[in-house]
């Protein structure tokens, strides 16, 4: 007979017996219907074309999958993010990961701490972080055999000062408190809005100021307002479902807004012209007759919005904000639509901690 290999005798049981045999030159095998969670003692022998059979091989113990069979961890979470932070807590998120059979739960760990609690859902709450410093988060992604996905890179956040922040000053600041006569006062410059009065501005019993349903009050010298970085923040209060920028700046030429907030398509709508085109944050969380404080900066990087101090939005950004040639208020549709008090522009992108303090202050 020719020499050369025949085939290759596979064995389960430590070479007590043969499982199956494959021809040559096949050195692979397909081995089912074992026990689950069993050691099975595998090895191997040679057989040539003359007959000759080697010894067994050296004894490889493989131990199978639990019941299930299912050795296969999730996909690694991707998408990690952190909102809605505060001193002490914030919420992470991040998308879904797959596998074969479902995954069935997350484990969330921050500052290197595993928290208990695994659950389904793709974000957690971060509760008794410490104020003013850095914290780190990973999530990882579990299967019901009880297989796990690597951990996520750390992500790393800072939650607020337990002071709030602050220390910015101004461009212009209006408590719009005044509650009569047609000035409302700018308390850190001259851009005193005048004017006030039936058709423009109302003031609001108890504090605010409401639109007049006419032609809109302005801030004076908007161009001085136009900076590279900015903030614009005030409290207000819906009263009705009308919709119209509440505070814009206004692109005459255009007849659109290049930077402001307002109600629009249903719901809050905040906006930044940016290079040109519009940048867009909505939330559709805004009662009415409840006072909340509104935000948004523009850093030449990214556009925020901000409601009662946390950030609810962010989009990357980047590029000239557009000119605007008027700041209007009360761009509504119909007379009080909705109440401003605190109103106050900055030349910088304000982070959390300083408009949590600045909210304090105009509160």
């Amino acid at each position: 007979m020719a020499s050369g290999m025949k085939n290759y005798d596979i064995s389960l049981d430590g070479g007590e017996s043969v499982y199956t045999t494959v021809t040559a030159p096949t050195t692979t095998v397909n081995i089912t219907g074992r026990t689950p969670e069993t050691m099975y003692p595998v090895c191997v022998r040679a057989r040539d074309n003359a007959g000759n059979v080697s010894a067994w091989s050296e004894i490889l113990e493989v131990t199978t999958a639990e019941s299930s069979g299912d050795v296969t961890a999730p996909t690694v979470p991707t998408n990690l993010d952190v909102d809605d932070i505060t001193q002490t807590t914030a919420t992470a998120s991040w998308t879904a990961s797959t596998d074969g059979t479902g995954v069935t739960k997350y484990q969330v760990k921050v500052d290197d701490e595993t928290l208990g609690d695994e659950s389904s859902s793709t974000s957690r709450a971060l509760t008794d972080l410490e104020p003013g410093v850095e914290h780190t988060v990973a999530v990882r992604a579990g299967d019901a055999a009880g297989n796990w996905s690597d951990w996520t890179d750390d992500l790393v956040f800072e939650t607020l000062s337990s002071g709030g922040g602050g220390g910015a000053t101004p461009l212009a600041a209006y408590a719009l408190d005044e509650g009569t006569g047609t000035t409302a006062s700018d308390s850190v410059g001259s851009r005193h809005i005048t004017g006030l009065g039936t058709g423009s501005g109302l003031w609001v019993l108890g504090g605010g100021l409401a639109n007049g349903g006419g032609t809109p009050p302005t801030v004076p010298s908007p161009e001085g307002l136009e900076t590279a970085s900015r903030t614009l923040m005030f409290w207000a209060q819906r009263k009705t479902s009308d919709e119209g920028w509440w505070v814009q700046f206004h692109i005459s030429s255009a007849d659109t807004a290049a930077w402001g907030i307002g109600r629009i398509a249903g719901g809050l709508y905040c906006r930044a012209r940016v290079g040109g085109s519009n940048v867009n944050l909505t939330s559709s969380t805004l009662p009415a007759d409840e006072w909340h404080h509104l935000a948004i900066t523009y850093d030449g990087s990214a556009f925020r919005a901000y409601m009662d101090g946390v950030q609810f939005g962010s989009q990357s950004a980047s590029g000239t904000l557009s000119d605007a040639d008027t700041i209007r208020l009360f761009d509504a549709q119909s007379a009080n639509a909705v109440y401003i008090k605190g109103l106050r522009f900055y030349d910088e992108a304000l982070d959390a901690s300083a408009i949590q303090a600045a909210m304090a202050e105009t509160d």
